[in-house]
């Protein structure tokens, strides 16, 4: 910026505005990062118990590195992991997989996501790739 005769001549204000915008929006990630940080471990704790609730003992560690993953995915993180326990809670408690692919229907998954959700659930659920198996022959 010149001054001349006490009057602020820009010399590119398109690119003034740009530079405050830019740093407008870098501050506010900079805040949404410090939030996350705080946030984040609480909410690992109370996923990791929720799991620990429906899984079995053996699929604890690995539910708990799954956790700390999609966590760290604020996009929909917190709901994969709900989608996932909800298919596992049906199956675990003796559920038909009928019942399970209802479940899997009204959550509304892209493809990405449901790729997700079936290779948690084949993961941490001893029925899991026969409820993947049932799903690929009634399609």
């Amino acid at each position: 910026m010149m001054r001349t005769n006490y009057i602020e001549v820009r010399k590119n204000p398109i690119e003034d505005i740009v530079k405050e915008c830019i740093s407008k929006i870098r501050e506010k990630y900079k805040e949404e990062i410090e939030d996350n940080r705080k946030i984040t471990p609480i909410l690992v704790e109370i996923w990791k118990r929720r799991g620990h609730e429906i899984l079995t003992k053996d699929k604890w560690e690995y539910w708990d590195l799954i956790v700390q993953t999609r966590l760290k995915n604020t996009h929909r993180g917190d709901a994969l992991l709900s989608q996932c326990l909800d298919v596992i809670k049906i199956l675990n408690n003796g559920g038909s997989l009928k019942s399970a692919k209802e479940e899997i229907k009204n959550q509304k998954h892209t493809e990405l996501s449901l790729r997700l959700v079936f290779s948690i659930v084949v993961s941490l659920c001893d029925r899991g790739e026969d409820f993947v198996e049932y799903l690929k022959q009634k399609n």
